[in-house]
């Protein structure tokens, strides 16, 4: 039988602070010898218990290492990023963002709160679990990843690789409130194609610019409508122009304009539903300018998800964290998009995100966590594995 509060106890809150700092001091910003370190840095933890692992990899280079303790009928995956954003200019910092600095009640550096705060409580909890895991009716594993930022390839490589569990926990900056469920994006690129000619003959040309900024308006039109869009967690839809490219020089009439669009989606909506609007705004301009030529391209896109409140983990999750606060959690949703969007969708596992740090403070200049967090954390992530291995 487990005794939880005997367990919670071995947590040692300095343990995961530290962690963070190591985690910190390595930079792991770049796929390939900056994520392999990190990498290593943890295998180098496990070999410290004689604990088996493995560390897969995503063309060509490391990507990623899973360890698991315990065996039964359940399973549960406690999973994070290593990698981070590079760094804003160095001189903009307080101090060396891999120099990691403890102020008052914060921790700073790159990757503080996105997302190594995250993994190092739950490498605590994991470590700190290892030697009762015999009593598990279940296994506990331990998923590290890079290339988040880049994609979700590390996760997207575990996936392939077979990893599997009853439920996820995920670990990313939300000041320690679960979310269930995540904005996707489409991101697009629309090119309007005129005719060059010299700028002191402009009528000889089609200003493929002009013909911009006559259909910004119109995209804009339905960014508005789209705005109206909402979804229980993850609030409202939304659509932006953000960046816009066109010219070649001073003195000729541009024959090319390019803009991109970001179109944030909640759970709910597709990819499909979504270009066809956009798509027929398009057709509807081209029909009212057929002198120019319109082409929409499709750069990237990563679903929304979400994990339902019927869900066995969710309620757990609920539970855990209001009695570790005293109050009864209400369920939201993350803006942003992160892994659970393959874990979810592709790998077809129940998530719940949940990690120190504010969000708010994620790529960043000064970056921080506040480091009670970080021992709050390891004690969420104990008591909901315990929970979830313990049954029968």
């Amino acid at each position: 039988m487990i005794n939880e509060n005997e367990i919670l106890l071995k947590i040692n809150p300095k343990i995961p602070l530290q962690i963070t700092k190591d985690l910190i001091s390595i930079p792991s910003y770049q796929e390939g010898e900056m994520e392999i370190k990190a990498i290593e840095y943890i295998a180098n933890r496990f070999k410290k218990y004689q604990l088996d692992y493995d560390i897969f990899s995503w063309n060509g280079n490391k990507i990623g290492i899973v360890a698991s303790i315990g065996e039964g009928k359940h399973s549960l995956i406690l999973h994070s990023h290593l990698d981070t954003v590079p760094p804003a200019d160095s001189k903009n910092w307080k101090h060396d963002p891999f120099l990691p600095y403890c102020s008052g009640d914060k921790l700073y550096g790159l990757g503080a709160c996105d997302d190594k705060g995250s993994l190092a409580s739950m490498l605590s909890t994991f470590e700190s679990f290892i030697p009762i895991a015999s009593k598990f009716n279940g296994k506990l594993i331990l998923m590290a990843v890079g290339g988040e930022e880049r994609g979700g390839l590390g996760t997207q490589a575990a996936i392939k690789r077979g990893y599997k569990a009853e439920a996820v926990i995920l670990g990313e900056a939300t000041s320690l409130e679960p979310k269930f469920a995540h904005k996707g994006v489409l991101r697009l690129e629309i090119t309007t194609k005129g005719s060059s000619a010299h700028a002191s003959m402009p009528r000889e040309g089609i200003n493929a610019i002009l013909y911009m900024s006559k259909l910004i308006p119109k995209l804009d039109k339905l960014a508005l409508a789209v705005e109206k869009e909402n979804e229980i967690y993850t609030g409202n839809a939304s659509m932006a122009i953000t960046t816009i490219k066109g010219g070649t020089a001073l003195n000729m009439i541009p024959d090319t304009c390019s803009i991109s669009i970001d179109r944030r989606m909640v759970p709910g909506q597709t990819e499909e539903m979504i270009a066809e609007k956009i798509e027929q705004v398009l057709k509807e301009y081209k029909l009212e300018n057929p002198a120019i030529n319109i082409e929409m391209k499709k750069i990237r896109c990563t679903r929304p998800a979400i994990t339902e409140l019927s869900e066995p983990i969710t309620k757990l999750v609920l539970r855990v964290v209001g009695e570790e606060f005293g109050k009864k959690i209400i369920p939201t949703g993350l803006k942003a998009c992160c892994d659970m969007t393959f874990l979810r969708n592709e790998g077809n596992m129940p998530v719940v995100i949940i990690g120190p740090g504010d969000i708010g403070m994620a790529h960043k200049k000064n970056e921080y966590v506040d480091i009670e967090s970080l021992y709050k954390a390891s004690r969420i992530y104990g008591k909901i594995a315990i929970e979830w291995l313990s049954r029968k």
